[in-house]
């Protein structure tokens, strides 16, 4: 049952998403509360062939099927090495949300 001030025409109900009973009982704060953000994989590494056509140090990121190329890189989450047979050769990765303004990549955790 819906306690609504709309009138709906009798046999019709109308169609929410979620448990609307459970929101009632729980509140709606809780029950709209943002979830955590999802902590996904990336890397990064320097980019030679783009900092020799730029005339300056250029860092490319990777997270999901997007690529950064950005000149400073502030990571607040651990980051470890790893070593791949295919270029580029040397890599940092980590899991983090990868956020780019003004060619400055910031990597947090939430």
């Amino acid at each position: 049952m819906c306690s609504s001030s709309v009138d709906f025409p009798t046999g019709v109900e109308p169609k929410f998403r979620g448990n609307v009973d459970k929101w009632i009982r729980e509140g709606f704060k809780k029950a709209w509360k943002k979830s955590q953000p999802v902590l996904r994989a990336f890397f990064f590494h320097y980019n030679k062939p783009e900092s020799l056509r730029q005339k300056k140090n250029i860092l490319t990121v990777h997270q999901g099927k997007v690529c950064h190329l950005v000149t400073d890189i502030i990571c607040n989450v651990p980051i470890q090495t790893s070593h791949r047979k295919t270029q580029p050769r040397c890599i940092l990765k980590g899991k983090g949300v990868v956020r780019v303004t003004d060619g400055v990549a910031t990597i947090d955790a939430e």
